[in-house]
């Protein structure tokens, strides 16, 4: 059997190019994770502000665990993310997870009607887990 996506984290991410991330603190009633003004030299997003929350259950549990944290965190603000959208901001959740090799992500129908209630974009974001090999060049590099 395929074994899970290791650190699997969700996040709730806000995008526009002339994002202030206080005015969407304020607007949705809630404190973000991260919180980027606009800045054209980040590449993510072509710099556009960013305003993002990530699951209360935090990275390491299980992903379902935080989707359903997300989600319970973010319904009650639906209607403000669906004004926010109505602007031009870019509204999506983010579930990002590591791989190597053959792995799977196990979400259950619940999980499945929880992130059709809040009728969002959803991502799913795999990146590849480090080998043995990369950790050795990079701590051999760090210590150059």
């Amino acid at each position: 059997m395929p074994a899970e996506w290791t650190s699997p984290n969700s996040v709730l991410v806000v995008t526009r190019e002339d994002l202030d991330p206080h005015e969407i603190s304020r607007r949705l009633g809630m404190k973000p994770t991260i919180a980027l003004a606009p800045d054209k030299s980040r590449s993510f997003k072509n710099g556009a502000g960013l305003w993002s929350v990530a699951a209360s259950e935090g990275t390491g549990t299980s992903t379902g665990a935080q989707i359903e944290a997300l989600s319970s965190s973010i319904l009650p603000v639906r209607p403000q993310l669906e004004a926010l959208g109505q602007e031009g901001y870019s509204i999506e959740l983010l579930i990002i997870g590591h791989v190597s090799g053959v792995h799977q992500i196990h979400i259950s129908p619940n999980i499945f009607r929880s992130l059709q209630s809040l009728d969002l974009p959803v991502a799913f974001i795999t990146r590849r887990s480090a080998s043995e090999e990369d950790l050795f060049w990079a701590n051999f590099e760090a210590q150059t």
